[in-house]
């Protein structure tokens, strides 16, 4: 049995993007973080936890040294739906097949990469895959399945879902692997979940993949963005949800009070906040609810830094695209 607290591990992060989750750079996305908490959980100390970028590992090819040595090695990635990027360049395939290969301990993939790897996998609700020569792939949450990996002594895991106390804990011990992030401390953006999941079932978006919204605490959030404040963060987006307007309600109507424990929350622990910005504001909460919603919409005004914008995604004004897609909203009603 190994003892994790003997574990040299290694995460290489390839960046994701997902229709409610961002982490190019300067973004950093919640998955490095979680799963360097989970690690911590396990066993493992923070100071043998290594954090690198996928950037970072072209710039400087001797970082390659510590995917090669680790006991374990974690590469987290994955875009579900690609852009096109200013702040760096995620991971192509055959650079991920590198990883592996380079590895000589055990090596274990995650992330939205699950649902689909190369271009004929592109439309992300195509489970087919290729798993790019890794001992392990993580087919629910990365970071459950590194805790568990560890746990085991690296002989495997049951794929799972991690539950909201397990992400507590992880999402605040696992705050310190932002000061190995390149960008860091002066242009580095934490994205921050509130829930996952959506109440609705737009069928180009892979957030329903996740079930319906399965909201955070106030007082998780808070304690994560406090330990990321003590790890030298100051700019912050709530940005891994489907729908601000919805948080801490049930997963349709707006909730002004938990908004405004969050909001306010943040600003209490962050003294010298330099960003709290948001994405993924759904229209059909204002239209369905808009008394309610101009009253949330108040209290993220009035706690949000200049600058700032709520992304509606209307998706097509075509109402033949509307009708296909199961979109929620008219081009008139957005």
């Amino acid at each position: 049995m190994t003892d994790p607290a003997t574990l040299d591990v290694t995460i290489v992060d390839g960046y994701v993007d997902e229709p409610a989750h961002f982490g190019v750079p300067p973004y950093i996305s919640t998955y490095p973080r979680y799963t360097a908490g989970a690690l911590v959980d396990a066993g493992v100390p923070e100071s043998r936890i290594t954090y690198h970028t996928i950037d970072a590992l072209r710039e400087e090819r001797s970082r390659w040294l510590d995917v090669e040595e680790a006991d374990l090695m974690i590469y987290l990635g994955g875009m579900t739906v690609p852009g096109k990027y200013v702040g760096g360049t995620p991971a192509e395939p055959d650079e991920v097949r590198e990883l592996a290969w380079t590895a000589d301990g055990t090596s274990l993939m995650g992330g939205p990469i699950r649902f689909g790897v190369g271009e004929e996998n592109a439309g992300a609700q195509d489970m087919a895959r290729d798993d790019l020569d890794f001992d392990f792939l993580a087919m629910a949450d990365v970071e459950a399945a590194a805790h568990d990996l560890v746990s085991s002594g690296l002989e495997g895991f049951e794929d799972r879902y991690r539950d909201n106390d397990e992400l507590d804990r992880w999402a605040e011990s696992g705050a310190f692997v932002v000061e190995q992030h390149p960008n860091h401390p002066d242009y580095l953006i934490a994205e921050l979940e509130t829930s996952r999941g959506c109440a609705y079932r737009c069928s180009f978006c892979t957030e329903p993949m996740y079930g319906d919204p399965d909201f955070r605490t106030p007082e998780s959030v808070v304690s994560e963005v406090a330990a990321l404040a003590d790890s030298g963060v100051a700019d912050f987006r709530i940005g891994r949800q489907a729908d601000i307007l919805a948080y801490g309600g049930d997963g349709e109507a707006p909730n002004p009070d938990a908004l405004r424990d969050l909001y306010g929350g943040i600003r209490s622990v962050v003294p010298d906040l330099g960003t709290l910005h948001l994405d993924n504001m759904n229209p059909v909460t204002i239209v369905d609810y808009p008394e309610r919603s101009r009253e949330a919409i108040r209290v993220i005004a009035e706690h949000n830094t200049p600058g700032d914008t709520a992304a509606f995604g209307l998706e097509s004004a075509d109402p033949v695209v509307q009708e296909e897609n199961n979109l929620l909203v008219t081009a008139d009603e957005c």
